[in-house]
């Protein structure tokens, strides 16, 4: 299978593959785990069904999808809301402005 590999790919898979054996057989030693501070999984709880990671990814991106659109609408029309607020602003300053230069230009 290796055959047709480039040498620097399969120095690589080698290395890179090696490596990461040594890493997990390393942080699977209590003494090790202990030291980093690394916790073991919690026991499921007696009579609980438990769910497979597929189960709980889908009931997150589920949960996901029914809370975005209210709040990118919440955000919107608040975002619109101030822009408006803004825009008011400015054109009452204008106005201002524009009275000012009026009444002086005429006296």
């Amino acid at each position: 299978m290796t055959m047709k590999f480039n040498s620097g790919i399969f120095v690589y898979w080698t290395v890179n593959n090696s490596w990461s054996f040594m890493q997990t057989l390393l942080l699977k030693q209590p003494s090790v785990k202990q030291y980093f501070g690394i916790w073991d999984p919690p026991k499921p709880v007696p009579g609980q069904e438990t769910k497979s990671i597929f189960d709980e990814v889908t009931n997150l991106i589920k949960q996901k999808k029914k809370e975005e659109p209210n709040a990118w609408a919440v955000d919107r029309v608040t975002a619109h809301n101030e822009i408006i607020e803004q825009q008011k602003m400015v054109k009452k300053k204008l106005m201002e402005k524009e009275g000012l230069k009026k009444g002086r230009s005429t006296k």
